[in-house]
């Protein structure tokens, strides 16, 4: 009877998770563009002091910091809307994926050069992007096996380069922790965090494992409120971000160039088995 009843709730644990690993892509794919259409209401309510800082980095005049503003701001609408459009048909996914990174490189190049800790969050959306492409790819991979298996092939090693890309990118999470002020998430946890995503050892595991301690460092940060909705909201969303880039890395990872993946390809050569 135990058994059974043992066997009964196996099953059921597996049925639940397969099924949340079936929508992990779709959450992630909601969660990180809800943080670029957030970016883009920011910068919409913020109109005016972000076009008076592009004027005084261009050293023009206001007007081109508005056109500028404008500019970022019809780009992440444009990218957020081909890839919510594309969720299904995945055909204009790598577009609105390539225009949401143009638009973090030209953010970066404006606002972040002076500031490290802006540059590594926008180190980190870049990973959730490219994270996003690739679980897009993936699935419609899984759509059409078997079709234009030698295009898929080549395909598969430039996936596998921009996954390790990814994996860089999300390592930034771990030197955010180290960067911070505050110190809520242990130097040396946050270092050896670091350490395993960089080379890509258990990163299914360590993704999963990674998301509690940034879940606890939101809240650390939020101990004392926010009397600004925005920038709550703001904060919000680019926690939500990571947690997607977290959830997906659990789906894809750390790719063929990880450490992981080499030594499997070890275990499996034919020196180890004795074939």
């Amino acid at each position: 009877m135990f058994k059974a009843i043992f066997k009964a709730i196996f099953g059921f644990v597996q049925f639940a998770a397969n099924r949340i690993r079936a929508w992990i892509p779709q959450v992630a794919a909601s969660l990180i563009l809800f943080g670029y259409l957030e970016d883009a209401l920011q910068a919409m309510l913020q109109l005016r002091m972000h076009a008076h800082h592009m004027a005084m980095l261009m050293n023009g005049w206001e007007t081109i910091g508005v056109i500028y503003m404008l500019l970022d701001i019809a780009i992440i609408l444009t990218g957020t809307v081909l890839i919510g459009c594309s969720c299904n048909c995945n055909d204009g996914s790598g577009n609105g994926v390539a225009m949401l990174w143009l638009q973090r490189t030209l953010r970066t190049l404006a606002f972040s050069i002076w500031d490290y800790e802006l540059l590594l969050h926008y180190c980190v959306d870049v990973g959730c992007l490219l994270l996003l492409l690739l679980a897009m790819r993936q699935s419609q991979r899984q759509a059409t096996a078997g079709v234009c298996w030698q295009h898929d092939r080549q395909q598969q090693r430039s996936l596998q380069r921009l996954l390790s890309v990814a994996r860089i990118g999300m390592c930034c999470v771990c030197l955010l922790w180290i960067v911070e002020p505050h110190q809520i998430i242990n130097k040396p946890f946050a270092v050896a965090c670091f350490i395993l995503m960089l080379l890509g050892i258990r990163c299914k595991l360590l993704a999963s494992l990674m998301i509690a301690p940034l879940l606890w460092q939101a809240n650390g940060s939020l101990i004392w409120g926010w009397n600004d909705l925005t920038i709550s909201l703001q904060f919000i969303s680019s926690m939500l971000s990571k947690v997607a880039g977290l959830l997906l890395l659990t789906r894809l990872g750390g790719g063929k160039w990880s450490l992981d993946a080499l030594i499997n390809r070890t275990t499996k050569s034919p020196l180890n088995t004795g074939v």
